[in-house]
């Protein structure tokens, strides 16, 4: 029978890396946040503050903790 340990421990590298980085798998949750801030911010060149409150509400995030996602997922991958 498969367990989980099967599934995840070919990914112990990775996974690694993304514990390194500060990065949760709960950070999922942020992604189509984060997508639409991109698209929103680069695309329609919209203001960073516009970006923060209107996304914030729109996803029921609070601001701070967007605000820090948007730092983490912008930021450079450390090895």
């Amino acid at each position: 029978m498969d367990t989980v340990f099967d599934y995840i421990e070919p990914f112990e590298d990775f996974l690694t890396l993304l514990r390194n980085n500060k990065v949760s798998v709960n950070d999922v949750k942020y992604f189509a946040a984060y997508r639409e801030y991109l698209h929103r911010r680069f695309v329609e060149k919209d203001l960073y503050y516009n970006c923060i409150e209107e996304l914030s509400e729109k996803f029921g995030l609070k601001p701070g903790t967007f605000r820090t996602k948007i730092k983490l997922f912008s930021s450079r991958f450390k090895k």
